[in-house]
């Protein structure tokens, strides 16, 4: 049996000893090809095929296979076009042995309707950060996609008894720049401190399209809550306690496409310009607390 499965290439020291069955129960040789994207070129997706199955097929078996990675989890229209061997563009028909051989590298796009979002949402005055995923069409507008989350973060907020009124003005929203290559090997972004998410945010048009700025694995956002600005800057709210990874409990989320949703404490690594502000805040409050007298005269 061993001789067997070595003529047919379906085994050596490095693989399991196991068969694939084909027609009439008969010993199938697979090959295997190794599959990048192209928004991620260093990505590397084997999947074992059967050479007379066709490329509709591969293409089928390509989206099957990344749907397991969760920034294309549940994607509507979710299709692998624009299959490459050695940069030649493979044909719509014809069986995969005809084109592609054992080892090749294949490259991909991968396109949908929609988009998983992954959204940080800091309230500058309640200490608070809300973190969830959202699936939302890739023609929505920048705009409309402010509107949604400033809905989603007061619902959340009331629903943890904080009083939250915000407007879409008092929300800045922010691109997180993630270098691809740094992504790990669910292909999601690295755990990063704030430090260092700080330094990679990049403001966003609100008249553009989520497909002019983000793609499938480039979709993280960082969006700042802040009603301050409107108000006495010398007034500070203290930040509220709560407990981490509390889930807040609405029904009215079991009908979105959010995942993932938790709501934190945080001491937020503000702005340079938040910064100073508070800064000046504390400098003239302890300039009004100091005695009018000389120390010295105390003793």
């Amino acid at each position: 049996m061993d001789d067997l499965l070595e003529e047919l290439g379906i085994q050596n020291e490095e693989t399991e000893k196991y068969v694939y069955l084909g027609h009439n129960n008969q010993p199938q040789k697979q090959i295997t090809l190794n599959v990048h994207l192209n928004i991620h070129p260093s990505s590397n997706i084997q999947l074992s095929c059967d050479p007379n199955d066709s490329l509709n097929y591969l293409r089928f078996f390509i989206c099957e296979t990344i749907e397991k990675y969760p920034a294309f989890s549940g994607l509507n229209n979710l299709y692998a076009n624009s299959l490459s061997r050695n940069q030649q563009i493979l044909p719509k028909k014809g069986s995969i042995g005809e084109f592609t051989a054992n080892g090749d590298n294949i490259s991909c796009d991968i396109t949908s309707q929609d988009i998983w979002l992954d959204i940080r949402i800091t309230s500058i005055e309640f200490q608070v950060m809300i973190q969830f995923e959202i699936k939302l069409p890739f023609n929505t507008t920048i705009e409309n996609l402010k509107g949604c989350l400033v809905d989603i973060a007061n619902e959340i907020l009331r629903a943890k008894n904080i009083n939250a009124s915000y407007e879409e003005l008092d929300l800045a929203i922010n691109k997180i720049q993630v270098e691809k290559e740094n992504l790990t090997s669910e292909l999601e972004c690295p755990a990063l401190n704030e430090n260092e998410l700080i330094k990679k945010l990049a403001r966003i048009e609100k008249d553009k399209l989520l497909s002019e700025e983000f793609d499938h694995l480039d979709r993280y956002v960082w969006c700042f809550l802040d009603k301050r600005k409107k108000l006495d800057p010398n007034v500070t709210n203290p930040p509220v306690e709560i407990p981490i990874n509390n889930k807040p409990e609405s029904h009215a989320y079991e009908t979105l496409p959010i995942r993932g949703l938790r709501l934190e404490s945080t001491m937020l690594q503000q702005t340079p310009q938040v910064k100073e502000k508070r800064r000046k805040t504390r400098r003239d409050h302890e300039s009004d607390e100091k005695p009018n007298f000389c120390a010295c005269l105390m003793m």
